[in-house]
């Protein structure tokens, strides 16, 4: 498939083909129905006097040991370390499938039962999430069709969602998707879930490391293989990482490829704070690039970066002082993409591309902005630093006396601690402050 090709179904797929309907979505969740094939919705009647293939009575034996040991557990309001129970360990002792099924048992339960109640069964909700945590961690081979139970429980329970660790799912599908390949279904449904109404119908902030992470891993596997052994890196989809896919998707191959690589260098590595650290780690990739080619990419993308323009959605609120009402919520720049741009300032530094300094300077002041519809996100202001650090240091006297502007101007006070950290440097470098 060509790249533009491929692009474009990454990021721009149709609505008709993107969304799952309804008797689609209750296919691939209906938990009661997949119970039902394993045949163990009868467990209370099959295995009444047997605890130890008794999904509901071990449950009610770990929590009445757990009491024994910690009566405060009553409340639900602590964490507890399962492992110190005999009857967790024996559970974990279990093979496989029952502990498979364990799980499956008790998330229909919860779905079926809870009625907003904090307690049902004789047992705290939120100590049975914690619980169904608890063996999550202990590495079960989850299949496609285990993660879309646990996904759609997630949503389900959405007053408890904090006690039922979707962090520990994503971490769990990224380990499994390194060894195997995703389905059209699976991403769809992927798809589908970031887009749910209670991921939007949140603040950006309580979800944007989650869905940052689930793109990476829908990206990592439907991206654009630019030859038979390279696979092009492509940018989560802000207003930034858009651009710079669509960018990406019309170099020829043979700029493709390095460039790509550099930008997933450059999303991973945090470390690299100076100009020079940034060239000896990319250099082999660089060298595959024409010196006037590349300065003119980054700077393009610096310009893009400068001009960042986050989403903005309506978020609806009812409390008891204000009633109800609605405010305006703003999209920051995925983290991922922060990186990126370090090292396209970096990378404007070591070429003293001195045509990539007004964008520097947008940037600069935007990290540091609070203002939501210019600031950038969080980590940005590590971003900020660094361009002006190579302003001081990297652009001679252009970049110190726009620096000494920018002191003057700014209402920031980081700003100017930082401008006055670096014009120490100077003096000590040189004899002469910057300011």
């Amino acid at each position: 498939m060509k790249t533009d090709k491929l692009l474009s179904f990454i990021f721009s797929i149709k609505k008709s083909n993107f969304e799952i309907t309804p008797e689609e979505l209750k296919k691939i969740t209906d938990l009661e129905s997949f119970i039902n094939q394993k045949k163990i919705l009868d467990l209370d009647i099959l295995w009444e006097d047997e605890i130890e293939n008794n999904p509901k009575k071990i449950l009610l034996a770990i929590f009445e040991e757990a009491k024994k040991k910690k009566p405060q557990i009553l409340l639900g309001m602590m964490l507890y370390d399962y492992e110190q129970l005999t009857t967790f360990n024996d559970l974990l002792k279990r093979s496989l499938e029952f502990r498979l099924l364990f799980l499956h048992y008790h998330i229909l339960e919860i779905k079926k039962e809870n009625n907003g109640n904090d307690t049902f069964n004789g047992v705290h909700i939120r100590f049975q999430l914690r619980l169904l945590n608890y063996l999550l961690d202990k590495d079960l081979p989850l299949t496609e069709k285990d993660f879309i139970i646990l996904f759609n429980f997630w949503n389900t329970v959405e007053y408890y969602s904090s006690h039922f660790s979707l962090d520990r799912i994503i971490s769990l599908l990224h380990e499994r998707s390194k060894q195997k390949e995703i389905s059209k279904e699976f991403y769809n449904f992927l798809r589908f879930f970031i887009s749910s109404n209670h991921v939007k119908k949140s603040e950006y902030k309580e979800y944007q490391k989650q869905v940052a992470n689930i793109e990476r891993i829908l990206l990592d596997h439907y991206t654009i293989k630019s030859d038979k052994v390279s696979v092009v890196f492509l940018l989560l989809p802000d207003h930034f990482g858009v651009y710079t896919n669509q960018l990406i998707a019309k170099l020829d191959d043979a700029i493709l490829s390095p460039f790509s690589k550099i930008l997933m260098v450059l999303s991973k590595n945090k470390g690299l704070n100076t100009p020079p650290q940034l060239f000896y780690t990319i250099e082999k990739e660089f060298s595959k690039i024409h010196l006037n080619t590349y300065k003119k990419l980054v700077r393009e993308l610096l310009e893009r970066a400068s001009n960042f323009k986050p989403k903005v959605k309506p978020i609806y609120r009812n409390t008891y002082y204000r009633n109800n009402f609605y405010f305006y919520d703003y999209e920051p720049m995925r983290k991922e993409n922060i990186l990126i741009i370090k090292g396209l300032v970096l990378s404007a530094a070591f070429y003293k591309d001195v045509k990539s300094i007004p964008f520097i300077q947008l940037i600069l002041e935007r990290s540091y902005s609070s203002t939501n519809a210019i600031k950038l996100g969080p980590t940005s202001r590590a971003l900020g630093a660094i361009c002006i650090q190579v302003l001081a240091h990297h652009f001679d006297l252009q970049g110190q006396k726009l620096l000494v502007d920018v002191y003057h101007q700014t209402k920031f006070k980081l700003i100017k601690k930082q401008i006055e950290k670096e014009s120490k440097k100077i003096f000590q470098h040189t004899g002469q402050p910057l300011l």
